[in-house]
């Protein structure tokens, strides 16, 4: 949009405080490539391609599609849709919730914590 201010919440959650120096130089890299020198050159900039709540289409409904083979049972899906509060991510959310059931995802993430867990006490007994 070229905003004067972004808030950042989600991205902060899932990759902590580092993510503020990558959005900083990445921004800094698009700016270079695009040859734009000031902040205040790029607000107002998308504008031209927002469309008034009145004209959107409402009749079309999108669903989330998961790739099972990638999933790795994180909950960074889950955790960003409950975020976002809105139906489609609640849906998303939902679907996320049902695969995790269905294949059996927290099982596995419990039994890898209960191992991790193991580990790092006997880390702990070394060190202390």
């Amino acid at each position: 949009m070229g905003c004067r201010n972004v808030q950042v919440t989600t991205a902060v959650m899932q990759y902590g405080y580092r993510i503020i120096d990558d959005l900083i130089s990445r921004l800094k890299a698009y700016m270079q490539r695009k040859k734009i020198f000031r902040l205040q050159d790029l607000v107002g900039a998308g504008l031209k391609n927002v469309t008034e709540p009145d004209k959107l289409d409402r009749t079309t409904v999108t669903y989330p599609v998961f790739d099972k083979k990638r999933c790795i049972g994180c909950g960074r899906c889950c955790l960003s849709c409950r975020d976002g509060g809105n139906p489609l991510a609640c849906a998303a959310g939902v679907a996320c919730l049902k695969y995790y059931d269905d294949a059996k995802i927290l099982d596995n993430v419990n039994a890898s914590g209960k191992v991790l867990g193991e580990e790092l006490e006997a880390l702990k007994a070394k060190v202390c």
